[in-house]
């Protein structure tokens, strides 16, 4: 039987688990943050890393790890597009799914560049968007209803608020896009929430995350854990 209740393995910290918070409220699922096997509601050590990955749940050996409906899924935006999926956040044929996948895929690739300069990858990127909402019939980026990109595209604008002035400003079709994702009263809810971390985390979250990894911060720290000899990815609970 599977579990009545998602469990997310992460740090205290937005990082690349805020995306799938994100679609799990707006989703509806019913999830806690819990480190796996374990009472710990966060990841704060090597030791919970090490056990994860001896376990064989992770089948890159990274964070996060959503367990939910018998799974072990992991990997964000496999993670995102699963509960897409389940609750029809993925376009309704395979017109609109293939649609989903072309602007998901142009938003990693503008977020990848964000790293670099965020202006002109918003430069680049934002005229293109608008004209492929534009393009599309409906209120939202692939069609008539919501989809699970339009939650990536707000997830993107919401992690570089305050950074820069208004980047959707001469933007009228994303405006909308982005106001009405911020207006879903589950959006809502979790924005104004304690479960909404601040930026990056929680005071001493990067503390918390090299002692957790720290063979990622340098080879000072030691090599990583080696993937357990004779190991399988373990991507479905045992019942």
């Amino acid at each position: 039987m599977a579990q009545s209740k998602a469990k997310l393995t992460y740090w205290d910290g937005r990082g690349n688990a805020e995306i799938i918070r994100m679609m799990l409220v707006v989703c509806g699922e019913d999830w806690e943050e819990k480190v796996f096997e374990s009472e710990a509601q966060h990841l704060t050590k090597r030791s919970e890393m090490e056990n994860m990955i001896s376990a064989g749940v992770l089948c890159f050996d990274q964070v996060p790890l959503l367990e939910i409906d018998g799974l072990r899924l992991c990997q964000r935006h496999a993670i995102v597009k699963y509960l897409a999926r389940k609750h029809n956040l993925y376009g309704k044929d395979n017109v609109e799914n293939t649609v989903c996948d072309m602007l998901s895929d142009g938003l990693l690739d503008m977020w990848s560049k964000f790293g670099q300069n965020k202006e002109q990858a918003l430069a680049k990127f934002l005229p293109r968007l608008e004209r492929a909402a534009q393009s599309t019939p409906g209120k939202f980026l692939a069609g008539e209803t919501l989809t699970f990109v339009d939650i990536q595209f707000y997830y993107m604008i919401t992690a570089i608020e305050g950074e820069l002035n208004d980047p959707l400003a001469t933007f009228s079709t994303l405006g909308g896009i982005y106001a009405a994702v911020a207006a879903l009263p589950a959006m809502q809810a979790y924005m104004t929430s304690d479960r909404r971390y601040p930026a990056p985390g929680r005071p001493g979250y990067m503390d918390r995350v090299k002692a957790t990894i720290p063979w990622v911060f340098g080879s000072d720290n030691g090599p990583a854990p080696p993937m357990a000899a004779g190991s399988t990815w373990e991507y479905k609970a045992k019942i």
